[in-house]
């Protein structure tokens, strides 16, 4: 057995970092993220179709489409063009992403992202 599957294999099912999590992505756009991770999982790269994501984690091709641009826009992937095939997705690592959002950010309902407000704590004495 090599020693990448023996790490796997001592690693949580899953870790979800707070940066995603506060994100307020879409439930589609979430699993879409999680298959790319998974798939990526290797050399930083999912080569999958959108016609093949959808088949392994029960989407509509549209509804794939759709959360792919969420997650491209988002900033947790980067979509490869390959002309003539599919594309390559490239999920981000977490400090790429605060780096190019800053720490700080998250999604709010209505869309786009916005710096979180500094809540000011007075204490009474």
């Amino acid at each position: 057995m090599s020693d990448t599957i023996k790490e796997a294999r001592e690693m949580p099912m899953m870790f979800v970092h707070c940066s995603l999590d506060d994100a307020g992505l879409s439930l589609k756009a979430f699993r879409v993220l999680g298959h790319l991770h998974r798939r990526a999982y290797r050399d930083d790269r999912a080569f999958s179709s959108v016609d093949g994501m959808a088949k392994a984690i029960n989407l509509h091709p549209n509804t794939v489409k759709t959360a792919l641009a969420e997650l491209v826009d988002a900033g947790f992937i980067v979509r490869e063009p390959r002309p003539g095939t599919s594309s390559v997705y490239r999920p981000v690592k977490v400090s790429e992403w605060e780096r190019e959002k800053g720490e700080g950010w998250h999604k709010k309902q209505a869309g786009g992202w916005h710096k979180k407000q500094a809540t000011k704590i007075i204490l009474l004495r």
